[in-house]
């Protein structure tokens, strides 16, 4: 389905890598084991240093390339570690050597950047540019610029199947109240939010339809590296953080404020999720206030038929009227392709009266799916008629996985509160601080006291501090 010129030219946007792991750094540092001539900076050795004073001096006179150790050299790492910027008009080129962002790097002229081996973010990397006729481009496909929400939505509409950047964080209090998602064209390509954040999107939708924070629709493609801060989503159907619905590769993309629906599926981050989210993160208050039946609720995700990975949602998550299925991570998963794995929920969770209630999971609809390396720790509760589960409301898979809930928080002794519950384990708060539960892999999962209250959090996507 993604197999086409623009998804490879997207995929190269990866996860976070360590700026520890690079075999060439741009710092405060003295240089070291570089060559810079003629426009070209050459590594001469596996670990080298580049001052980030004299780049930008370099760069004060012209285009820059920097070269990795080796003509064939592959897989190697260029991590921008300071703050790095220039005004002239020129380019910035990356030659056999990924560029890891984790610092800012603003171009504040008409100059560029180009990359031919692949991008990556730290927490706190990204890349601003000052005029949207800058050149962006990576594995020679260019990106059109935008820096505006409005901007960004036109040239979308203009041309769905395009490649897009997010050239600065921009504050969409100034749009006023939107009736309908900001960008309700099909999305189809690739969209980049380099790190930059967008603020302050308020929507009211009275509508039958569902809305996103930011798109409506996914239909391919991928989104990544974009921060939505203080949605305010209220839908009189379906509705999602970043979209209602995903058909391609969400991945480090994180929201953060209210999302609230009246039917259908609502999600943190999104609706209803057909294909891939990894690496990213809900920090909404969720909440279903319709009096509509069949309704899914997640902190992350509504209705799940994909998967979903490195991933965590902490707001809590309650319903009004109706019934359906809710979980601080999932409201239900419905596919049994589906895998989701390596991700926790840390909210509260409140059900009305029917409703199948979990810390992770509402209701695990088919025998197959797979739930592996997860855990939740937010205190569950329903109505008259709910079935509660420390993890999972309703468990309906016969698969193995090794799963846990903190029995001191969630208020429950029980698991799952209906189904299988052979693999999922009850630890009080002590027991997960003091260490990696069994099954947690260290090179996914870490543990200190200074991070995520001491419970276990994600290498790869760490919470805030």
């Amino acid at each position: 389905m993604f197999r086409n010129a623009v998804w490879m030219a997207v995929a190269a946007v990866t996860a976070s890598t360590p700026g520890a792991n690079a075999n060439i750094v741009i710092s405060s540092g003295q240089t070291e084991n570089m060559i810079c001539s003629a426009g070209v900076c050459t590594q001469t050795a596996k670990d080298a240093i580049l001052n980030v004073n004299d780049l930008e001096n370099l760069l004060a006179a012209g285009n820059i390339e920097i070269l990795g150790q080796g003509t064939h050299a592959r897989a190697k790492t260029t991590a921008v570690e300071v703050p790095l910027s220039w005004s002239a008009p020129s380019v910035l080129s990356t030659v056999a050597t990924r560029l890891h962002v984790d610092s800012t790097i603003a171009v504040q002229g008409s100059g560029g950047i180009s990359i031919n081996y692949g991008l990556s973010f730290g927490t706190k990397g990204r890349i601003t540019f000052a005029e949207t006729n800058a050149i962006f481009e990576i594995n020679g496909a260019p990106y059109t610029l935008a820096s505006t929400l409005p901007g960004l939505a036109s040239a979308i509409a203009a041309n769905p199947k395009g490649l897009f950047a997010l050239g600065d964080s921009y504050d969409a209090s100034q749009d006023g109240t939107y009736s309908q998602s900001p960008i309700p064209t099909n999305f189809e390509a690739g969209f980049l939010g380099l790190g930059n954040a967008i603020s302050n999107i308020s929507i009211n939708n009275t509508a039958a339809c569902c809305v996103g924070g930011l798109f409506e629709t996914i239909s391919q493609g991928q989104v990544s590296n974009i921060r939505l801060e203080n949605v305010a989503i209220v839908s009189a159907a379906g509705a999602g953080g970043l979209a209602y619905e995903n058909f391609g590769a969400v991945s480090r993309v994180s929201v953060t404020g209210t999302v609230s629906g009246g039917a259908d599926a609502i999600g943190g981050l999104i609706g209803v999720n057909y294909s891939s989210i990894s690496s990213s993160s809900s920090r909404v208050v969720v909440s279903a206030d319709g009096t509509a039946n069949g309704i899914d609720i997640g902190g992350l995700v509504g209705a799940e038929f994909g998967e979903t990975e490195y991933s965590f949602a902490t707001g809590a998550v309650s319903s009004g009227n109706g019934s359906g299925n809710i979980g601080g991570l999932i409201g239900e998963i419905e596919n049994g392709n589906s895998g989701d794995e390596n991700s926790y929920a840390s909210g509260a969770v409140s059900g009305g009266s029917g409703w199948n209630v979990g810390g992770l999971i509402g209701q695990n609809d088919y025998g197959s799916s797979n739930l592996l390396d997860c855990y939740s720790i937010g205190e569950v509760s329903g109505g008259s008629g709910s079935i509660v589960g420390g993890l999972i409301g309703v468990n309906n898979s016969t698969s193995e996985y090794k799963d846990y809930w903190d029995t001191t928080t969630s208020g429950t002794y029980v698991g799952v509160g209906l189904g299988n519950d052979a693999y999922v384990t009850g630890l009080t708060t002590a027991q997960l601080q003091s260490g990696l539960p069994s099954g947690f892999e260290p090179k996914v999962w870490a543990e200190k006291a200074s991070i995520n209250g001491g419970l276990p959090y994600l290498r790869r996507n760490p919470p805030s501090r």
